[in-house]
């Protein structure tokens, strides 16, 4: 079946992505009644327009802190990208990982990601480590995902600090919870989940994803992965 292109088609290539989509709904919402019989010709009463979304309302209910920590995420993994701070990164882990058992590794990955994904959210985090988890299989001739799946799973303990993720932030603010209880509930969640996430990745991973052998795709001088900045950033 040939690729429908859509509206996207009418502009040059480039000029358009799936921001623009999302503005114009978010515009929509300000435009478009909220009930459709106030256009009925016969009515004993006029109705005012009213939108689906006032501006009023949206100042007052819409959570922006979210929207600009989100936003954040994003600036700050695409700048990593950019000014090339991976390449660094990767040659430093690589040389301090020469030589480490591969348990080792797993479990200094996932409590290093662990522990910064609570002070700069995950999605710069995934951005600048799975090139990072890539490299060092790629030199140590192991399987990318037993480095690259358990990164991910500790990226997602982002359960003590408000900064970490959006929900956490929503949640401060709207249950009025301080930080300090937030730390207090989710410290210990974190070390459970680190320790389930080494014992499960040393044990079943091994007999489900074969992380015994390196898969063809990942041998040196082929592409290991798809760019992840094209798959998270809107």
């Amino acid at each position: 079946m040939d690729d429908v292109d859509g509206w996207f088609s009418l502009f040059p290539e480039g000029y358009t992505s799936n921001t623009c989509a999302t503005c114009v709904i978010a515009v929509l919402f300000f435009i478009l009644p909220n009930d459709f019989e106030q256009f009925r010709l016969k009515q004993k009463k006029p109705r005012k327009y009213q939108s689906i979304l006032k501006w009023n309302f949206a100042i007052r209910r819409v959570p922006w802190g979210v929207v600009l920590l989100v936003g954040g995420y994003f600036s700050l993994g695409k700048a990593l990208k950019e000014t090339k701070t991976l390449v660094g990164l990767e040659s430093i882990m690589t040389d301090a990982f020469q030589g480490v058992d591969d348990w080792i590794i797993v479990l200094a990955i996932t409590c290093i990601v662990a522990v910064l994904t609570e002070f700069v959210g995950n999605i710069p985090v995934i951005l600048v480590f799975i090139p990072v988890c890539t490299t060092i299989a790629t030199v140590k001739a192991t399987h990318p995902h037993l480095y690259v799946m358990p990164m991910v799973l500790a990226s997602q303990m982002s359960l003590m600090l408000p900064i970490a993720t959006a929900p956490n932030l929503v949640f401060q603010a709207y249950g009025n919870t301080s930080t300090i209880d937030m730390v207090k509930g989710g410290w210990m969640v974190n070390v459970i989940s680190l320790i389930w996430v080494n014992i499960l990745v040393n044990t079943y991973g091994y007999v489900i994803y074969n992380f015994d052998s390196v898969p063809a795709w990942a041998s040196p001088g082929t592409t290991m992965m798809p760019t992840v900045a094209n798959v998270t950033q809107p």
